[in-house]
C-alpha cells in the first residue's frame, strides 16, 4: 500500500504550488520551490516532487516547465448562470509573446467573463501573437485576460509597453535595479529594459476553442 502521509517539507511544497497557482496563475519553477523551502540542491526538490507524485498529490509533464498541478485541482470553464454573474470585457488588440509589436486598441469585440474572476477591477483581453510564453501554457492564438494595474511583483506575467507604442507579454523581474522581461521558452533569452509601463497582470488564459476563461478551482 502506498504511504500517502506527507512530510512537513512535502506539505510546504504542495502549499506553495497551490499558492502560486492561485496568485500568479502558474506553478512555480524548481528553483523557486528550492528558494521557498530553503534548500540549495534542486535534487532535493526533485525527490520531494517525485514523492508527491507517487503519493497522488500532484501530476506534471516532465517535458514542460511550470507544469506541476495539484491532483485535487482541475481546470474548468467558467459557466455563469445569470446575467448578474458576467461582465463584458473588451478585446482591445494583440500582444506579442515574442519580440515587442505595435499595439492597437480596438473595441469591436467583447467576451463574457465570470464576474468572480475580476471582482471589481478593470480588465481587458488581448490576443496572443508568438510562442515565447509556451512553457507557461500560453500559445500563439490564445487570449489573455488581464487585470488592469500599473505595478507588478517578481514573477508576474505582465502586459507592458517597452516603448511608447510597443507592447509585450513576459514575466517581470526586478534584478539589481534592472528590469528583466523573461520569456517562458527555453529557446529564447530574457531582455532588459531601463523603463517600461506596466498595463496589467495576466490572471487567466482563454483558449481559441473555448471562448470562456479557464479558471482554477479546488474540489
Amino acid at each position: 500500500m502506498t504511504d500517502t502521509t506527507l512530510s512537513s517539507r512535502q506539505k510546504a511544497i504542495l502549499d506553495f504550488i497551490i499558492s502560486e497557482l492561485k496568485n500568479r496563475g502558474s506553478s512555480p519553477s524548481i528553483h523557486e520551490i528550492s528558494d521557498h523551502i530553503g534548500v540549495t540542491s534542486t535534487s532535493t526538490v526533485h525527490y520531494h516532487l517525485a514523492e508527491l507524485e507517487k503519493k497522488g498529490q500532484i501530476f506534471r509533464d516532465s517535458k514542460k516547465s511550470r507544469s506541476i498541478r495539484p491532483a485535487k485541482w482541475k481546470f474548468k470553464t467558467a459557466d455563469p448562470q445569470t446575467a448578474e454573474d458576467v461582465v463584458d470585457v473588451p478585446v482591445i488588440g494583440e500582444i506579442a509573446a515574442g519580440s515587442p509589436i505595435f499595439a492597437y486598441e480596438t473595441y469591436d469585440e467583447t467576451i463574457k467573463i465570470a464576474r468572480s474572476l475580476i471582482s471589481n477591477c478593470e480588465a481587458f483581453i488581448l490576443k496572443v501573437k508568438g510562442e515565447s510564453m509556451i512553457e507557461d501554457l500560453i500559445d500563439d492564438g490564445d487570449m489573455v485576460l488581464v487585470r488592469k494595474q500599473n505595478y507588478a511583483s517578481n514573477g508576474d506575467i505582465v502586459v507592458a509597453l517597452v516603448e511608447e507604442d510597443k507592447a509585450t507579454l513576459k514575466r517581470f523581474y526586478l534584478e539589481n535595479g534592472r528590469i528583466k522581461l523573461q520569456p517562458a521558452n527555453s529557446k529564447l533569452q530574457p531582455f532588459y529594459v531601463e523603463h517600461l509601463t506596466i498595463l496589467g497582470r495576466v490572471i487567466s488564459v482563454i483558449r481559441p476553442m473555448e471562448r470562456k476563461a479557464a479558471i482554477l478551482s479546488q474540489d
